[in-house]
């Protein structure tokens, strides 16, 4: 028997569970949704709010946190979640906030202790053990991975998502079933925009954009608002040789809201230089909110070839190899089917 509950019942019952005073918790419950929404610049300033006059609630710290680390404006999250720690508010989303963060910087295994004290604080979670698998597959660790995948198969709805960390741990460390196991999972969470993104990307890491930019124009016809699909179908177009109709996509109408986001800019600024607009596409790229994302430094890797920077390539290369592992990505891959000689 499913129970309905009522505006104010939710209410009351979030005030109690997190300790959050009534004035604010109407505010407070718009940053989450926003936050699970992807909204992320709006969620920042609507958690600026709350702090405004509640600046010690630790609720409202931690939704900011979470929002600046959507934005990879990872330094800031870091700061605030590391004052956390002694505040009720700290639990597995704070854990798991500051995993993201640590990984977007560079620092795998400290994400890794991050996400394995998510999965220590909540153990029922889905999340914090697909986090953890994730990231012991980037760093090569196929057992670790297996036994977090095992308990994330345990957990509520894990079933799927346990398809979906087989399917990127079978892409990261070269299994010989990967089309398998991506096509059980697109069958399984069709729809989904993060499958359709994982798909996209292995099409491309398969030197594939056609397949890439076909998925992710039907998935965008389910999903206008999803500024991550549209961005990776840039990507794609950008790939192909169709630079104009990639910039054409950061024009439409509602995507300046997503135009600050890191993806955004590391993209964009790609498509700028097919475009021939260097200048403009290093400007944009010095206002990348994180410059140590592996995308942001394969932008920089691929201004570098445009400069013909042998040795700026070379370093931005060990960069971005020790963030990916991949086995079929490259950052060759990043340039036009039209300029390697290809149809």
């Amino acid at each position: 028997m499913s129970v309905r509950f009522r505006w104010p019942v939710l209410l009351a019952l979030f005030c109690i569970a997190g300790d959050v005073p009534p004035r604010v918790a109407p505010t407070l419950m718009l940053g989450n949704t926003q936050l699970a929404r992807g909204e992320y610049r709006v969620a920042v300033q609507t958690f600026r709010n709350v702090l405004a006059s509640q600046p010690r609630l630790g609720r409202g710290q931690l939704g900011l946190a979470q929002g600046l680390a959507g934005m990879s404006r990872c330094d800031e999250a870091l700061e605030l979640l590391q004052r956390l720690r002694t505040k009720r508010a700290w639990g597995a989303d704070a854990a798991r906030a500051e995993g993201l963060c640590l990984l977007k910087t560079g620092d795998p295994l400290g994400a890794e202790a991050s996400f394995l004290e998510a999965t220590e604080l909540a153990p029922l979670q889905a999340k914090g053990w697909m986090q953890l698998a994730q990231v012991r597959g980037f760093l090569g660790d196929a057992e670790g991975a297996d036994e977090a995948v095992v308990q994330l198969a345990g957990c509520a709805q894990g079933d799927l998502l346990w398809l979906l960390i087989e399917a990127e741990l079978a892409l990261r460390l070269g299994r010989r079933d990967v089309d398998g196991s991506i096509y059980a999972v697109t069958s399984s969470l069709a729809g989904m925009p993060l499958v359709a993104i994982f798909d996209a990307q292995r099409w491309m890491d398969l030197d594939d954009p056609i397949s890439a930019e076909q998925l992710l124009a039907i998935q965008l016809g389910r999903t206008l608002n999803n500024f991550q699909v549209a961005f990776w179908r840039a990507e794609a177009l950008r790939r192909l040789g169709r630079a104009e109709d990639a910039e054409a996509i950061f024009g439409r109408p509602g995507m300046q809201f997503g135009l600050d986001d890191g993806l955004a800019v590391a993209i964009r600024s790609r498509v700028w230089v097919d475009l021939g607009r260097i200048d403009e596409a290093r400007a944009l790229l010095d206002r990348h909110p994180d410059p140590r994302h592996p995308e942001a430094l394969a932008s920089r890797w691929y201004l570098a070839l445009q400069d013909g920077d042998a040795a700026s390539q070379a370093r931005l290369s060990t960069q971005w190899s020790s963030l990916v592992h991949a086995k079929q990505r490259s950052l060759r891959q990043l340039r036009p089917w039209l300029v390697v000689g290809r149809p």
